[in-house]
């Protein structure tokens, strides 16, 4: 069994294990050999059969294993199997003892995601928030926080998305984490129109248009600037901002094209109907 092991042929080692553990169980090296074979059945996504040994290192030797990467193993194999209770108590066990245990914030997500799909996200955000009372890591509770943020962008109304957005903390000034910050600012603005807040909208589109270098991103800001300055009843704003968008040849220049061009029919249907009322009657 040290062989395929020592080759990191994980497929042999659940193979040779399959053959041979009933002979092992006065083995010297049993607990380390339980170690790899637990670990090969996760690369193979065998979880049935790793959560078993998993679950008997910790139960067998707790001092003897690494208890914030057993049980975070454990999460992800119940999660795995579809047991989403025992795979929240593993979480909850995590969230109080090893906040920085590696792969608790994916499984969260993960979980938090599945909930989103199935039960909607006021279900998945309410979940998440009592994770984030318990929590005491600023990384934990940011990160708890973007996935609220991600749930609510895939199924959040944009109320929703305004909501969750505005509770983020604010970001520390880390240069792998300005990414985020931006498009968090742009998915607020645009929100904020979605969810017919025109005018709170307007000042942060400007500003964003003006710092934003990617074509593609500028001209949606941009049309949903003009969906805000429409709403407003400031017409020729509206107008002129959707004419400069309908140059660019950004998806978004096509939506402005069918925009204004809706706009034309409208102003002459207008006009036909003005003129209608006022032929006269026989």
């Amino acid at each position: 069994m040290a062989a395929p092991a020592l080759r990191g042929d994980p497929r042999a080692t659940a193979i040779h294990w399959a053959a041979w553990s009933a002979q092992l169980d006065q083995h010297g090296d049993r607990d380390a050999i339980v170690d790899v074979v637990a670990a090969a059945h996760e690369r193979l996504g065998l979880f049935e059969t790793a959560l078993p040994l998993l679950q008997g290192r910790l139960r067998d030797q707790p001092g003897a294993v690494d208890e914030a990467d057993v049980v975070g193993r454990m999460a992800h194999a119940y999660r795995m199997l579809g047991d989403e209770p025992r795979a929240r108590e593993a979480i909850d066990f995590q969230l109080a003892t090893h906040e920085g245990a590696p792969g608790l914030t994916d499984d969260i997500a993960a979980i938090a995601t599945t909930m989103a799909a199935r039960d909607g996200f006021l279900t998945a955000r309410a979940w998440l928030a009592g994770l984030r009372q318990r929590a005491n890591d600023p990384t934990l509770v940011r990160a708890l926080h973007r996935s609220e943020i991600e749930l609510a962008l895939g199924w959040g109304t944009p109320a929703q998305i305004v909501q969750s957005l505005s509770a983020m903390p604010e970001i520390a000034s880390e240069p792998t984490l300005e990414p985020a910050r931006v498009r968090d600012r742009h998915e607020l603005a645009v929100a904020l129109v979605r969810a017919g807040r025109h005018a709170e909208a307007v000042g942060p589109l400007r500003g964003l248009i003006d710092r934003t270098s990617d074509p593609q991103e500028r001209d949606r800001l941009a049309y949903h600037l003009a969906v805000a300055e429409l709403a407003q009843g400031h017409e020729a704003d509206a107008v002129r901002i959707l004419e400069r968008i309908a140059g660019d040849g950004t998806r978004w220049g096509l939506v402005a094209r069918a925009r204004l061009h809706e706009r034309r029919l409208e102003a002459a249907l207008a006009v036909l109907s003005k003129r209608s009322t006022k032929e006269p009657t026989l």
